[in-house]
């Protein structure tokens, strides 16, 4: 038969997780200062460029390929020939 397990179990997860609420509720006001302190010394102009501001171009404005994949594409045919070439030869 299982064991039961006992209200010990149950006291000691009730502990352990009041101590690392308690760790973090400690950590969480060392930190809270500096960072509203950092939120503060920013200028307002320091924000992050929104879409229309830096925007250059639509998508469908991009190439649809890429320039040299065709030169890409037969190099690496060339490669998979001489590998072919030298397994042939090994055999």
């Amino acid at each position: 038969m299982g064991r039961k397990s006992g209200s010990f179990g149950l006291v000691l997860l009730v502990v352990v997780m009041a101590v690392v609420l308690l760790l973090v509720a400690r950590n969480w006001q060392t930190a809270a200062p500096r960072l509203s302190e950092t939120m503060r010394a920013r200028p307002e102009t320091a924000r992050a460029p929104t879409r229309d501001a830096d925007a250059t171009g639509d998508a469908g404005d991009l190439p649809r390929a890429l320039p040299g994949v065709g030169e890409m594409k037969r190099a690496t045919d060339r490669h998979a020939d001489q590998v072919q070439e030298a397994l042939a030869e090994a055999r």
